[in-house]
């Protein structure tokens, strides 16, 4: 019963850091970006949310967000070096770099920070491992 209050606790935590987060984020030029892929685990997990600076500036190793023409979605890659043509990205999970230089257009911003939600659900999930299912089990045979 106590772990399900510091959990229910660390969840209303997480949440209201996220609404404030996203207000003082919405009064200057940021942006908050939920992750929705695994393409950059394990810096990056899905359900973590991003806080984007619009308009910095963007170095090697920088982990920005873009929008490809033709895309709808928006995409969080790394930076790993720079062409004529614009940046070449690569999400760490992914066993290549991107196809085509990002012409700096497309990037949104920067990541400057991460609020670990999608990072903490996973290791809450490994933490209780089977023991939803395994209480399914005892109640299905009583």
């Amino acid at each position: 019963m106590c772990a399900r209050r510091v959990r229910a606790a660390i969840l209303i935590v997480l949440v209201v850091a996220a609404v404030a987060l996203g207000a003082w984020a919405s009064m200057r030029s940021f942006t908050l970006v939920r992750v929705a892929g695994e393409s950059m685990h394990p810096a990056l997990h899905t359900a973590d949310v991003c806080l984007i600076r619009r308009g910095a500036s963007i170095r090697r190793g920088d982990v920005v967000l873009y929008r490809t023409p033709g895309h709808r979605l928006a995409v969080l890659h790394r930076v790993i070096g720079r062409t004529a043509e614009g940046y070449v990205t690569h999400g760490d999970a992914n066993p290549i770099a991107d196809f085509d230089p990002l012409p700096p257009g497309a990037v949104r911003g920067r990541l400057i920070a991460v609020l670990p939600v999608g990072t903490l659900l996973e290791r809450w999930r490994g933490e209780s491992g089977g023991a939803t299912l395994h209480n399914q089990s005892q109640t299905a045979r009583q």
